[in-house]
């Protein structure tokens, strides 16, 4: 078990439960219920302590979406920030990048799951070193929308890419630990063996280790 952070802040977008992520962060490290702060719809500030911010979502983030004023602040502090989904693409907007675009064949299926997609892990980054591995990975994807190099932050690295362009991961350089996302990886049953290291990896950053 890992050691345990403070505090870890939760966002998700309005209308989504904040339920399967605190019990993702209880399986993974034993981040019990008081230490998870969730932060509806991210209004307020951070918590006294935080040691990391955990943003996920399903939908894209869309235009209408106000930054959440937590992430401003992590990002200012410096404090460890895994985003997926909608966490990633808030991340990137923070940082001066573009909304979302649609993004067509990247899921749900027909049946609402997800749908397999290669996807090109960059060697050398923080993404593929935290999973293991790098090359063509089939990856499952139930996304609407995704990122695409226009509209990156400039600050940010895409490491991981789907065979259309769209970026399945980004990064923040350097000492920051600011890592996004498009797979589920607070779902280790959805996907490949050690793309649920991201949230390890996010745990023990938040954690001093």
């Amino acid at each position: 078990m890992l050691n345990i952070p403070r505090t870890v802040a939760v966002i998700c977008p309005t209308g989504e439960d904040a339920a399967p992520l605190h019990d993702a962060l209880h399986a993974a490290s034993g981040v019990a219920a008081a230490h998870v702060a969730v932060l509806t719809a991210g209004n307020g500030p951070l918590p006294a302590g935080c040691d990391g911010l955990f943003l996920a979502g399903r939908r894209g983030f869309s235009r209408a979406d106000a930054i959440p004023q937590p992430l401003l602040a992590a990002i200012a502090n410096d404090i460890p920030i895994l985003g997926i989904g909608w966490g990633m693409h808030a991340i990137n907007v923070a940082l001066g990048g573009m909304p979302p675009e649609a993004s067509p064949g990247h899921g749900p299926s027909p049946d609402g799951g997800a749908l397999k997609n290669p996807v090109f892990l960059s060697p050398g980054g923080k993404v593929s070193f935290t999973i293991g591995g790098s090359g063509w990975v089939n990856v499952p994807c139930a996304h609407t929308h995704g990122i695409r190099d226009a509209g990156r932050a400039p600050e940010m690295l895409a490491t991981a890419y789907a065979q259309d362009g769209v970026v399945e991961a980004i990064e923040r350089p350097g000492r920051h630990w600011v890592i996004g996302v498009q797979w589920r990886a607070h779902a280790p049953g959805e996907v490949p063996r050690g793309f649920d290291n991201v949230l390890l990896a996010f745990l023990e950053r938040a954690a001093g280790i």
